[in-house]
């Protein structure tokens, strides 16, 4: 398994890969119908990543099997503050893909000048938590029933990273 940044001819692959782990969990914000891009939207969001917001991806066998997206604003106040999103494909979670992934990111954001490294978790989901845990990052606060999901309010723990 090889971590990297995406590349243009990735657009299709990542396509196919982002609508099988949005059908896979409820624990990614976007809803199937809010997540649909063509390859060319595709294209067109991988054409805008820079040091400010890039999509990290694992590949096995020329197959994505996850993502790591990340965001931080220019503004000089909090460029050090990167945020991001994570996803794997069930198939291949509890293989440390998730690990692999926020540490290749992680070394890529120190180059960034990048100091802290936060998300949000659905509190629901307790490998994510375990995971995150795993690798550093401590819960700072939770954002009581602030997720609508399924017809009920569940509960999002900020947590966060110094690197």
């Amino acid at each position: 398994m090889e971590v990297r940044l995406i590349e243009l001819s990735d657009a299709e692959k990542f396509v196919n890969f982002y609508d099988r782990l949005i059908r896979e969990t409820d624990y990614l914000l976007p809803t199937v119908e809010e997540s649909s891009k063509t390859v060319e939207q595709q294209e067109n969001s991988i054409k805008k990543c820079c040091d400010y917001k890039q999509i990290f991806v694992a590949v096995d066998n020329d197959k994505i099997i996850g993502f790591m997206g990340i965001s931080r604003s220019p503004m000089s106040k909090v460029k050090h503050i990167a945020n991001f999103a994570i996803g794997v494909l069930s198939d291949y979670r509890k293989r440390g893909v998730a690990s692999k992934l926020m540490s290749f990111a992680e070394h890529w954001l120190k180059e960034k000048e990048v100091k802290r490294v936060e998300m949000t978790v659905i509190a629901e989901n307790k490998p994510a938590i375990t995971c995150y845990e795993k690798n550093g990052y401590k819960h700072e606060g939770t954002r009581e029933k602030s997720i609508s999901m399924n017809g009920k309010l569940y509960d999002e723990l900020f947590m966060a990273k110094m690197i």
